[in-house]
């Protein structure tokens, strides 16, 4: 596996437990971002599309990781 790669899935799996703690751990809530009904369709759910279409945005990840804390 590529490094790249490897960044890539803890990016995803990173906003996947972002969503989670949203959630209060009750569920995996959508976080609110804006992503098109192509990616929720293409994704198969709305945290799902979240998660591939952020997962390059390091930046917004953190963002929300301090608003929960």
């Amino acid at each position: 596996m590529s490094l790249e790669v490897l960044c890539l899935l803890i990016s995803n799996e990173f906003i996947h437990l972002l969503q989670h703690l949203y959630g209060d751990l009750k569920g995996v809530e959508p976080l609110g971002w804006l992503v098109s009904a192509e990616a929720v369709s293409r994704f198969g759910s709305l945290q799902e599309a979240e998660a591939y279409t952020i997962q390059n945005k390091t930046g917004r990840m953190s963002h929300v990781y301090l608003k929960l804390n």
